[in-house]
């Protein structure tokens, strides 16, 4: 268990980050939203592809809909970032962190 405080406009908050319940959570809808300046260009080649960053001329929000724990992932890990933790009736937070234990090997791995 993990435990953060926020300051937000001088008033601290604690949350509480921890491990989601599969069973719980699982099939749950949620809309992921973030912020990018731009994407991966994948090109075919006569060796195999290339690979280009692209930038927009301004940074573009983005967003897309999934359910926590879907069965395209592959021993899915959950996290929630949680207010009020010190009461069994917490709220979560928006804020949630999918990792599989390989897409954890792929990320340290060089390109």
């Amino acid at each position: 268990m993990i435990r953060t405080e926020e300051i937000d406009r001088g008033k601290v908050e604690q949350m509480e980050i921890r491990q989601l319940d599969k069973e719980t959570y699982a099939g749950r809808k949620f809309t992921a939203r973030y912020e990018t300046k731009g994407y991966y260009d994948l090109r075919p080649t006569e060796r195999g592809f290339e690979m280009e960053y692209v930038p927009f001329e301004a940074p573009a929000e983005r967003s897309f809909d999934d359910v926590f724990f879907g069965d395209w992932l592959e021993e899915p890990v959950a996290f929630g970032a949680f207010e009020g933790w010190a009461g069994t009736t917490a709220s979560a937070s928006a804020i949630s962190v999918f990792l599989t234990p390989q897409a954890a090997k792929e990320e340290s791995a060089p390109c």
